[in-house]
């Protein structure tokens, strides 16, 4: 057991901690302690807690930790002081600093580069992020000509360790050395986001604001003050102090002045504050703006660029009298009680309240009173309108020649003495008026009843009393039932006047001779009338209408019996409507013939729920004759029956040989061109289908009539047999002037096989799942590229051939191009494309595979595909095996890649039928040649198959295998990375017998280093003597008791350990340290003993 050495100085150029010097730490090598906390001489202690000593410590140096700054109340015998200066070249980590010893030296806490403080908590992992509570950072350029570097406060945000201002801000805040961080809006919360400068700041250049100035005490601004807003507040959040862009300042209250004086900019005092409030101005008043305002902002005065003064409220005089510029006197006021006060208007003593001495002239048009109102208007031609009620003193208001006009009784009636004339409208609000005239007269053109009223449909109308034949029954003319829009003529019993509805009238007769329309020609009444007429005892009614139709409106109907027909020219009664006998229904344009005859007829169609009409043209004799008679009549089909729509024109019989058997319907935008125009034909074939009498029907889109009489048909067994549906056009019409194109918008889907007789040219790409092409002529089908000289074709014989403008002698097929030689650049097949001047090379694209496969030797070989290879083959090229690449002029058995290659996969090499091995070949052209392997990355060896060896092996040289690299090092291994040697394989140096390999000795896995020659020397150079070989565990000699440490002529210089062992033969003794002594024990025996000291002299 290890103990304490003791003495009272030691003299040794290093102290060497070494193994655990406490119980579960594993990495703490050396303690520094008193020996006040020595618990005894074998290393125990008392007073030190290592608890909190991690596994990152190896020295420990004990003492008190001080929570007060004060250096004078340090615990006693708990600091370590450093007289010099302590140079620290990693971190120096303290739960806290204090830069001051004593007060007699200041000290000073210096940092050249940055300094971060309060970014994270105590663990080690979280100072890589959070915000740098303050940050000073130098390393933050400043492209003008002051000095760099930034301080800020909880402002930068660390990213793992780095904490930068420039790169929190790369792109703003490029002025600014200063930054506090903080929050708007947050004092006397609990938002510590407010920056609070306890006493005076000094800004001796601009101080810009972004938002309020908050300051309590004083401010004193040595420049120009700026404001981001328009407003200065006091404490309590009040707006004392707006500006305005204009360079106004207004003051929300008064200005508080302590020597009562305001001097201009000259010295001179301009106005002067004499006590109780009064305000003295030394000079004019001149003001900028044109009112003067109240305590409360109201507007007091107003001036305007006239000279003009507008007082906006009342005006007190302390004298009685108002003078003008003369000083003569214009307005008077007397004082007295209220109600008692007297104005007086010109030179006059007022008399009366209001005493004018002169004319009264209203500049404006009204006279209010004292509620504002308006009582009294003039409009400016000497007329006066009483707004409300005019109330008179007496009972009469008389003219100017003094005879009485208007009478009031004094109990609400009125009387005009004479005639009373209206000249504007006379409005009567009474419930009745009663008009005594004998005779009324208007001579107004229009009377209008219910004027006031609110919506339409308003019920009234004109009653005469007694107007019937029928007691108690007036006879009425007005509005008819409701929301008709009629008159109604009647007679009914109005209650004397108190009925206002006459539309419930018993409807009476009206005496007209002939009841006009209005005509929609020339606005008359002249061309569309109802007249009767009496003529051979008989009364015609004639309905007339010259310029237009005679329609009926809904639900109402003109009936004409069966048989009876509806003439349409006059008394020639030769054009007619009728519904015959049979039911069916016939026009006839007045040749004697049924032109039309519309039939309704039961057809497979009515299974639909609906009806079917056929208009029958081509009746060829008279009115009675059958249509269906005639050989050359036409059906035309309407077919309308729930979801069922049809419009058809009937062919004539099939099997009738003098019928045309092709019906044709056209659709056209252009009724009055029947050959022109876009139109949509539906034609029946001429030719009936094999063995049936049903047609077979074309449509044809875009073509008109003659295409279908002339180019197209007829559609025969032998002609357009197989078309269904045709869309006309014309070829290489796209983007020209002739509408020959048909643009589908949309998808266009088509289910069955595609098949093109002319170019496809699509505008954007063309995706389709597989492309046949079918064509069975010479040379054909080919693919072409832009032009003829560009083109992939299937020839002839069957082969594929492949041409363009750089491949000279072509077109090839591909045996030919893969047996292409490649003598110079003049004859490489190549697909260019031909964006700018030079060919520049493209690529070929495949969704396939490719085969390059030749013979050199047999004609007519048949080259194989990559199915043959493998099913797993994408790209083969054939060649032949041990072809070297020194015989490529004589045998075409190698494939050449001129530049590099780039495999993203495994290469692989398939070992040949035959026994012999052939491995992976890596050479070069020419005998002087000696790289023939070069990798610029990483080189990973794995076999496909688990538990294989993956070897790299030199055979046929004797040199071996040399790793090198241009910087002297021979072999490198990086981090993370292992070599790993199997059995007993050896790591073999110079020769067989330097050597370095691992070997299981024992059970116990062991790694030897030999050097078996005589005399052998394995040497470890750690930095030529500066660095050190540092053994985590024992060193210990291959044999006990045979090997030496050292030489008596290779000495080591010193020798540092703890306790000193020493054993033979013949004994076993430990050397220990005590703090005053050293110990010797016979471990044998147990037996201490105190080796003698005598302490030199420093002279000695």
């Amino acid at each position: 057991m290890a103990k304490d050495f003791r003495t009272d100085r030691i003299r040794t150029r290093a102290i060497i901690g070494t193994g655990s010097v406490a119980t579960g730490k594993k990495n703490l090598n050396l303690m520094i302690y008193s020996g006040s906390k020595a618990g005894d001489h074998d290393g125990g202690t008392t007073g030190i807690t290592l608890t909190n000593v991690g596994d990152d410590v190896w020295m420990y140096v004990d003492g008190t930790p001080s929570t007060s700054t004060n250096p004078h109340l340090r615990a006693h015998g708990g600091s370590v002081l450093f007289r010099g200066d302590v140079v620290v070249s990693g971190t120096l980590w303290s739960e806290r600093s204090v830069v001051e010893v004593d007060d007699s030296t200041v000290g000073n806490f210096q940092a050249p580069k940055k300094i971060i403080g309060g970014h994270g908590s105590s663990a080690p992992d979280t100072l890589q992020s959070g915000f740098a509570r303050i940050l000073v950072d130098p390393t933050t350029t400043n492209p003008s000509a002051n000095r760099d570097g930034t301080i800020s406060f909880n402002v930068v945000q660390g990213s793992s360790g780095d904490y930068s201002y420039a790169t929190q801000f790369p792109s703003k805040h490029k002025d600014v050395f200063f930054h506090v961080s903080g929050s708007r809006g947050v004092k006397g919360t609990n938002d510590r986001g407010l920056a609070l400068f306890d006493g005076d700041v000094h800004v001796s250049g601009n101080l810009s604001l972004g938002s309020t100035l908050s300051i309590p005490g004083d401010l004193t601004i040595g420049g120009d003050l700026g404001l981001g807003g328009n407003d200065i507040k006091n404490s309590d959040n009040e707006i004392c102090i707006t500006l305005d862009a204009d360079q106004n300042v207004a003051f929300a209250k008064g200005i508080k002045i302590n020597n009562d004086a305001l001097t201009g900019s000259d010295g001179t005092v301009f106005m002067v504050h004499s006590g109780s409030g009064n305000v003295g101005i030394m000079g004019h008043l001149q003001i900028t703006g044109n009112a003067i305002r109240t305590a409360d902002g109201g507007t007091a005065i107003t001036m305007d660029d006239s000279s003009n003064v507008y007082f906006g409220g009342d005006i007190r005089v302390g004298g009685s009298d108002i003078q003008n510029a003369s000083g003569a006197t214009t307005i008077t006021l007397l004082d007295g009680p209220p109600g008692t006060q007297k104005v007086g208007i010109g030179d006059v003593s007022p008399t009366h309240m209001l005493d004018v001495n002169g004319d009264i002239r209203v500049r404006g048009n009204d006279i209010r009173d004292n509620s504002s109102n308006k009582a009294i208007s003039f409009d400016g031609s000497a007329n006066t309108t009483v707004v409300n009620i005019l109330t008179l003193g007496g009972n009469e208001l008389k003219d100017s020649g003094g005879a009485r006009v208007l009478f009031l009784s004094g109990s609400g009636n009125a009387t005009f003495d004479k005639n009373l004339t209206v000249v504007g409208d006379l409005n009567v609000s009474g419930s009745v008026t009663t008009i005594g005239t004998e005779n009324l007269r208007v001579k107004d053109a229009m009377v209008l009843l219910a004027s006031g009223a609110a919506g339409p449909n308003v019920r009234g109308g004109i009653a005469i009393a007694s107007g019937s034949t029928l007691a108690n029954r007036s006879l009425t003319f007005g509005a008819g039932i409701s929301a008709t829009n009629r008159w109604r003529l009647g007679h009914k019993d109005v209650q004397d006047g108190a009925v206002s509805d006459v539309s419930d009238a018993e409807a009476v007769g009206l005496e007209l001779a002939a009841i006009h329309f209005k005509d929609t020609i020339d606005d008359t009444f002249s061309l569309t009338f109802i007249t009767a007429s009496h003529a051979g005892g008989a009364t015609k009614l004639d309905i007339q209408n010259q310029d237009g139709g005679i329609f009926l409106t809904p639900n109402n109907h003109v009936y004409i019996p069966q048989s009876n027909k509806l003439y349409l020219d006059g008394s020639t009664a030769t054009r007619f409507i009728e519904v015959d006998g049979g039911g069916d229904m016939n026009i006839d344009s007045g040749g004697g013939n049924i032109d039309f005859a519309f039939q309704t007829k039961a057809t497979f169609l009515n299974a639909f729920g609906g009806s079917q009409i056929e208009l029958l043209k081509g009746a060829t004799s008279g009115i009675n004759a059958t249509p269906k008679a005639a050989p050359s009549y036409r059906e035309v089909t309407s077919f309308t029956g729930g979801a069922h729509t049809q419009l058809g024109s009937n062919a004539g019989n099939p099997a009738s040989s003098t019928e045309s058997r092709t019906s044709v319907l056209i659709l056209s935008a252009s009724s009055d061109d029947p050959i022109g125009g876009p139109q949509i034909i539906l034609s029946s074939s001429t030719t009936i289908a094999a063995g049936t009498n049903l047609r077979e029907g074309v449509v044809v889109i875009g073509a008109n009539a003659n295409d279908i009489s002339g180019n197209l048909n007829p559609f025969s067994m032998t002609k357009h047999r197989d078309v269904r549906t045709l869309i006309s056009g014309s070829v290489s019409s796209m983007g020209t002037n002739t509408r020959g194109t048909s643009l589908v918008s949309g998808d266009l889907v088509v289910s069955g096989n595609t098949k093109l007789l002319g170019t496809l040219a699509p505008a954007g790409g063309l995706d389709l799942p597989t492309i046949t092409m079918t064509s069975t002529n010479a040379n054909e089908p080919f693919i072409r590229f832009r032009d003829a000289n560009h083109f992939i074709r299937r020839q002839t014989s069957g082969h594929l051939e492949f041409d363009d403008s750089q491949a000279p002698g072509g077109p090839y097929t591909l045996t030919q191009l893969a047996s292409l030689a490649v003598t110079d650049n003049s004859d490489v097949f190549a697909v260019t494309h031909q964006n700018g001047t030079a060919p520049y090379l493209a690529y070929v694209a495949s969704t396939g595979s490719f085969s390059f496969d030749h013979s050199a030797t047999t004609n007519g070989y048949v080259p194989r595909r990559t199915n043959q290879i493998g099913s797993n083959v994408f790209f083969f090229v054939s060649g032949a095996v041990d072809s070297s690449v020194h015989t490529l002029e004589t045998s075409r058995g190698a494939a050449v890649f001129g530049g590099d290659t780039i495999v993203s996969g495994a290469l692989l090499v398939q070992t040949p039928a035959s026994s012999i091995q052939v491995p992976l070949q890596v050479g070069t052209v020419g005998a002087s040649a000696n790289t023939s392997l070069a990798v610029t990355g990483s080189m990973v060896l794995v076999d496909p198959v688990p538990g294989n060896d993956v070897r790299i092996s030199v055979e046929g040289a004797s040199s071996g295998l040399s790793l090198r690299v241009a910087t002297g090092e021979s072999f490198r291994i990086g981090a993370d990375e292992n070599v790993t040697l199997n059995g007993n394989n050896r790591i073999q140096l110079k020769n067989s017998s330097n050597r370095i390999y691992g070997v299981l000795d024992s059970g116990v896995e062991k790694l030897l280093i030999e050097n078996q020659n005589t005399a052998g020397v394995i040497k470890i150079n750690a930095n030529n003597g500066a660095g050190h070989l540092a053994v985590t565990g024992s060193i210990l000699p291959g044999t006990d008791s045979t090997f030496n440490l050292g030489s008596p002529d290779m000495r080591w210089a010193n020798l540092y350990t703890g306790d000193l062992h020493l054993r033979n033969e013949r004994g076993n003794w430990t050397i220990y340290e005590e703090p005053d002594m050293l110990v010797v024990v016979n471990n044998l025996t147990g037996k201490k003993y105190k080796m003698g000291l005598t302490p030199l002299e420093d002279e000695e």
